[in-house]
């Protein structure tokens, strides 16, 4: 229940702060604009009307610190290093079919090995 409850209050609370922010600058406007036509005043409150009907558009995340959910984003770096023989493992040796498996052959006569 509380899982429902939690976003739901969020977004009426983001909503009732978004009315509050366009009823101020619709309130701002009407007092500029006192010897201008009734009907612009009215199209400016008709804007604060559609504004509580509209749900919250824009979210605006405040978090200055990350939560201690969310870790700190750390770049890290893989560095491999350097190998100059990579030794097959012995056990996937063991599951591999006898004809996959290389063997050892003689060098050729001459080379001095």
């Amino acid at each position: 229940m509380e899982s429902t409850l939690t976003p739901m209050s969020d977004m009426l609370l983001t909503h009732t702060w978004q009315i509050a922010a366009v009823f101020v600058v619709v309130a701002g406007l009407c007092m500029a604009g006192r010897k201008a036509s009734a009907h612009w005043r009215y199209l400016l409150w008709l804007v604060v009307l559609v504004k509580c009907i509209v749900p919250p558009i824009v979210t605006v995340p405040l978090a200055v610190l990350p939560t201690p959910t969310q870790p700190a984003a750390t770049p890290t770096r893989h560095v491999a290093a350097p190998t100059a023989h990579v030794a097959a493992p012995t056990a996937a040796l063991d599951e591999l079919p006898a004809a996959w498996i290389p063997t050892p052959t003689a060098a050729p006569a001459g080379t001095g090995r």
